[in-house]
């Protein structure tokens, strides 16, 4: 029984250290030191909870790993596909200049070629 006092006493004590101590501003600390403490008590214990391998968990796993997989091709797609969409504008943007370039030395061409024309039926 002094025993069983002692180890509560402990517990207890132990509840206010953290509830001083590991207080955040911002969060109600005696929830979260709530929350250490029953995490510390458990690991601080040893205990583990485990379930024995069956196919049920074989076959979560296996879609976890699935999904994972999936979601990295997910964003290496994605970054492919911003990288493709960059380059198409890109080559939109020099399409445009060298059309509007074009169109310039087209009109320039005309030009010169009216103003000699011209000057050739003038002389």
């Amino acid at each position: 029984m002094a025993r069983k006092i002692a180890v509560l006493s402990c517990l207890i004590f132990s509840a206010v250290i953290l509830t001083t101590q590991l207080s955040i501003p911002g969060e109600n600390s005696l929830s979260y030191s709530w929350n250490v403490l029953t995490a510390n008590i458990g690991s601080s214990m040893g205990m583990t909870v485990g379930v024995a391998e069956n196919p049920d968990n074989r076959v979560a796993m296996a879609l976890r790993a699935k999904e994972q997989a999936l979601l990295l091709k997910e964003d290496s797609l994605a970054i492919k596909e911003a990288d493709l969409e960059n380059a198409l504008i890109q080559r939109q943007a020099i399409i445009t200049v060298s059309s509007i370039l074009l169109a310039i030395s087209l009109v320039g061409n005309i030009l010169l070629l009216r103003r000699r024309r011209d000057q050739l039926q003038t002389a």
